[in-house]
């Protein structure tokens, strides 16, 4: 008895130990983690005005260009900021927008830049995402979202901004080839694409957006 009773403490007190050595590991990096997801996202956004093509930009590039040529604005409505890439004399050049809709697996984050007239795509990034890895992730790969810039996403008509269609099909200025083998995920980017498209219409049609003082 005495034996059983010694090796359950044992093992809760070993239990305690790594659980309160893994807390503390927890605390001490989240800081860093918070700062290198940070890191991230804004080199995706860059991507996504368009402003580089390079993915490994060092921090103090990537804090150098946001300090003088991006702007973050609020965006009426909705939680996440709209981030403006300004020329020389301060005036908008591009936007990334935030996206965001249901993937396959689970909700898909990213940022689509779009002109400043909000007539074309600049380029579409992605930050968070559940899809299979060889599949739906496929979205991440250069090769896809390359095809976006350049489409025209000008209302039309009421109908779908963007189309997705098979690989091998001609393409025009209002479509792209879905991955091939991830279906499902392409039809749930087309789809919450097509809604989030609808809002950064009328962001513009509405003055949605606050640039902020000698900004526009």
């Amino acid at each position: 008895m005495n034996k059983a009773l010694g090796t359950v403490l044992y093992m809760v007190i070993l239990t305690a130990v790594f659980t309160g050595a893994v807390t503390v590991v927890g605390e001490a990096t989240k800081d860093r983690i918070a700062v290198n997801e940070s890191l991230t996202e804004r080199r995706k956004i860059l991507l996504a005005l368009g402003v580089t093509e390079d993915e490994r930009l060092s921090a103090g590039e990537v804090e150098q260009v946001f300090r003088n040529n991006i702007r973050e604005m609020p965006w009426k409505g909705h939680e996440r900021a709209v981030y403006g890439r300004l020329n020389e004399r301060g005036v908008a050049e591009a936007y990334a927008f935030p996206i965001e809709g249901p993937g396959f697996w689970g909700p898909i984050y990213g940022y689509l830049g779009v002109s400043a007239d909000g007539a074309e795509i600049i380029g579409l990034v992605f930050i968070r995402h559940s899809e299979t890895p060889g599949l739906g992730a496929r979205i991440e790969e250069l090769w896809f979202r390359k095809q976006f810039q350049g489409k025209s996403i000008k209302p039309s008509g009421g109908t779908s901004a963007l189309s997705f269609v098979a690989q091998g099909r001609e393409l025009d200025e209002r479509s792209v080839h879905a991955i091939t083998g991830a279906t499902q995920t392409s039809r749930a980017l087309e789809r919450f694409l097509d809604e989030d498209l609808k809002e950064i219409h009328r962001a513009f049609e509405q003055g949605g957006l606050s640039l902020g003082e000698g900004v526009r």
